[in-house]
């Protein structure tokens, strides 16, 4: 999980710092880490919700806690992965500058 993290943060402060003008770096970096903060605060919000709701459900109906939890474990895994390419769709969409348009812009200000 870190190791995964780590190299997302990575990439994505990387593709937004890229994609703004350089005055604008602050602002994107500014950015970047406020919906991080908040999009991972969420993420554990609904992801603990599911978990709970699909282990009370499956406890109710009689399943063992052990099977219970395999299943909550499960949908919550499930509902990550489904995230995590619906998070692919707008971050492909993200412009890139190749490296003369960025010297460019550095070397005007």
């Amino acid at each position: 999980r870190g190791m995964g993290l780590g190299l997302l943060i990575s990439s994505l402060s990387s593709a937004t710092i890229i994609s703004v003008n350089f005055e604008e770096v602050t602002m994107g970096s500014w950015i970047n880490s406020l919906l991080l903060q908040v999009g991972g605060s969420l993420g554990i919000a609904v992801l603990t919700f599911v978990h709970q709701s699909v282990f009370n459900n499956k406890t109710e109906l009689g399943f063992s806690e052990a099977d219970a939890e395999q299943f909550a474990l499960h949908r919550g895994f499930t509902i990550s992965c489904i995230l995590v390419i619906l998070a692919l769709i707008p971050a492909s969409r993200i412009p890139v500058k190749n490296l003369v348009t960025a010297k460019k812009e550095m070397v005007e200000i």
